[in-house]
């Protein structure tokens, strides 16, 4: 069970333009192998620390966060963000 965990923890954001567009992007996590774990929906996100990573939901909106099954864990209410810490 550890080990799956620590497998799942690494998890890197990936940044996907739309379109053609150079200043517009879209956010999700792939593994170590390359494997999109988390679909890019977020138009901004920081990498996973403590298990959580803050992640925006749109250019105007808060911030929130997700747990490592990209479960929405803290609602979007906050103006900024940054790395998770207890």
């Amino acid at each position: 069970m550890e080990q799956q965990t620590q497998r799942r923890a690494q998890l890197y954001p990936i940044f996907v333009r739309l379109g053609r567009s150079r200043t517009t992007s879209r956010t999700g996590y792939i593994n170590k192998a390359g494997a999109v774990c988390i679909p890019p929906e977020y138009s901004d996100g920081f990498p996973f620390y403590g298990g959580l990573a803050s992640v925006k939901k749109d250019s105007k909106g808060k911030w929130g966060y997700i747990n490592l099954d990209g479960e929405l864990v803290i609602d979007f209410k906050v103006p900024s963000a940054g790395f998770f810490s207890d």
